[in-house]
C-alpha cells in the first residue's frame, strides 16, 4: 500500500503520492532556498507555486489520471524504480493504451474493450495483463454496458517481469 497526501498549492488541494510528494517538496526547497534570499522573493515563490498548481490542475482535468505522474505516463511510485530497465522501458505502453482506451470506448462495448486492451497491452512481449475491467467508479463493479454507470473508470494490474504494476482511467464521467 502507497501512502498519498494532499497538498495545498496556490489554494487548491491535489492528491500525490509518497514519491510525488518527496520530488516536489525538494525542487521547492531548492526553490526557496534560492530565491528566498531576493527582496520579492516570497511573491516569486507564489508565483512558481502558482504555475505548478495550473500544470497539476491542467493534467488532472484531461481526465486521464487522478495522480501525479511522470511525463510518460508512469506513476511517481516506488514501485516504479524496482523494474529493470526493459521493463521500465516497457511499461510506459500500459499508459499510452489505457488512453487509447477512452476513444475505443466510443466504438466498442466493454466486452469488447476489455479484449482489446489486453490484446495492445500484450503486445509487448514484456508485459502480461492480469485483469482489465471497465468499472462502475462508485461500486467498483464490472459494467456490461457503457449506460449502466455515468462514471465509468478502465483499471488495469499488469505484471512487468517481478513487479505487479495498476493503473486506472476515467473512461466516462
Amino acid at each position: 500500500m502507497k501512502k498519498t497526501y494532499n497538498i495545498n498549492l496556490n489554494g487548491q488541494v491535489f492528491c500525490i503520492d509518497d514519491d510525488a510528494c518527496l520530488k516536489l517538496q525538494s525542487y521547492i526547497d531548492t526553490l526557496e532556498s534560492h530565491y528566498l534570499k531576493e527582496e520579492d522573493g516570497r511573491e516569486i515563490m507564489a508565483d512558481i507555486e502558482s504555475r505548478i498548481a495550473e500544470l497539476l490542475k491542467e493534467v488532472l482535468g484531461k481526465g486521464y489520471k487522478q495522480v501525479v505522474t511522470m511525463e510518460d505516463g508512469l506513476a511517481l511510485s516506488s514501485r516504479n524504480t524496482l523494474l529493470d530497465e526493459a521493463h521500465r522501458a516497457a511499461a510506459p505502453h500500459i499508459y499510452a493504451t489505457l488512453r487509447a482506451a477512452v476513444e475505443k470506448s466510443h466504438e466498442m462495448t466493454p466486452a469488447e474493450l476489455k479484449a482489446w486492451v489486453t490484446a495492445e497491452v500484450e503486445r509487448n512481449p514484456l508485459l502480461k495483463v492480469i485483469y482489465y475491467q471497465s468499472v462502475d467508479a462508485l461500486t467498483m463493479q464490472e459494467v456490461a454496458a457503457w449506460s449502466d454507470s455515468e462514471r465509468i473508470q478502465g483499471c488495469i494490474a499488469v505484471q512487468a517481469g517481478e513487479i505487479r504494476l495498476i493503473d486506472n482511467i476515467c473512461i466516462r464521467s
